[in-house]
């Protein structure tokens, strides 16, 4: 009855401790100028984990894959425009602070909490997608959005413990929001 108790105990927190990605508030409008604009935010959530690596000085790498493709296209079919947005959250010990660093734009922006930190992380303000003239207008689109925390570029000595451990399992359930120019 001990045994069993104590597995009990090990997997509520195992699940409290989870970590989480979820978008949420995404939005698509049409510039002035005839552009698709995503606009939306992600809320992030780490585990003890991920947060004692990075205040340990360990940057934390995340991806943003953003695809715009016709509806019922198949898995192969090439995407209409696709994004990756790649992002390094770290911990600046001496100055007490969180950077985050955006990879495609190289833009390096400090915060002084983990909170505010993710907070910018999961935002995306105004991002054109593609104009619309080119898309077809008898069509149906939509456009595909996840994300996830990217194991691989992580220090080669802490790559086997993150991927066997549910603790750096951080990815966003895909959200697909449709349109018709």
């Amino acid at each position: 009855m001990q045994r069993l108790l104590s597995f009990v105990l090990v997997m509520f927190l195992a699940c409290a401790s989870h970590a989480d990605m979820a978008y949420e508030n995404v939005t698509l409008t049409v510039s002035d100028d005839q552009r698709l604009m995503l606009n939306g935010s992600m809320k992030i959530t780490l585990s003890p984990a991920v947060i004692e690596a990075l205040q340990n000085g360990v940057p934390i790498t995340f991806e943003k894959h953003i695809q715009v493709r016709e509806q019922g296209a198949w898995v192969w079919t090439k995407d209409i425009a696709e994004y990756r947005m790649r992002s390094v959250l770290r911990y600046r010990l001496l100055e007490k602070a969180y950077e985050l660093k955006r990879l495609d734009s190289g833009s390096v922006t400090k915060r002084a909490t983990l909170a505010a930190a993710l907070t910018q992380l999961g935002e995306i303000q105004s991002m054109p997608l593609i104009e619309v003239a080119k898309l077809n207008k008898s069509e149906a689109y939509n456009v595909e959005l996840d994300a996830k925390l990217d194991i691989e570029a992580l220090p080669l000595p802490l790559r086997p413990k993150a991927y066997i451990s549910t603790d750096w399992s951080l990815s966003a359930e895909t959200v697909v929001q449709g349109f018709k120019p």
